[in-house]
This record gives C-alpha cells, sequence and structure tokens, in this order.
C-alpha cells in the first residue's frame, strides 16, 4: 500500500472522505482533496523542483490533531445560472 492510499484509507476511517484524488498516472505528485484541506504528496524529485513550502512559508502550520478544532473555511457557493 502506498503512502497516498494510506493516508486516504486512515482518514475515510475517521470519517473524511476525498472529494478528488490526482496524479496517479505519472506518481510525481499526487494531490487528493478535501475540500477544506489540500494533501500533497511528492516524489523526492517533483519536491525539490516545486519547493512548495517556500511558497507556503507564511502560512500557519497545523499538526493533524488540530485541524478539527482550527475552525473551517468559508465555502464559496456558486450562483446558479439563469
Amino acid at each position: 500500500m502506498s503512502e497516498v492510499e494510506r493516508i486516504v484509507d486512515q482518514l475515510k476511517r475517521a470519517g473524511t472522505r476525498a472529494a478528488r484524488v490526482e496524479g496517479y498516472q505519472t506518481a510525481e505528485w499526487i494531490l487528493v482533496d478535501y475540500g477544506d484541506f489540500v494533501v500533497h504528496v511528492f516524489s523526492e524529485k517533483a519536491r525539490k523542483f516545486y519547493e512548495l513550502e517556500r511558497l507556503w512559508k507564511s502560512a500557519k502550520r497545523l499538526e493533524a490533531s488540530e485541524w478539527k478544532t482550527a475552525g473551517k473555511a468559508p465555502r464559496v457557493r456558486k450562483k446558479k445560472l439563469a
């Protein structure tokens, strides 16, 4: 079982299902979208190339135990087209 499969399985057992999973074809960068948060899993090569830590360096880091108590971001409602 891959790391991504372990993450998805553990969160599913905890009652949180992924809305979308992308990137399994190349396995360089797998993105698991949970709506309120996103999990990125990189190959070592892709991680060095994209350096997401640099892009998100000012973001608040949360431990997994803090996720449910940190509050949820408001969802953007889509307008219905007439």
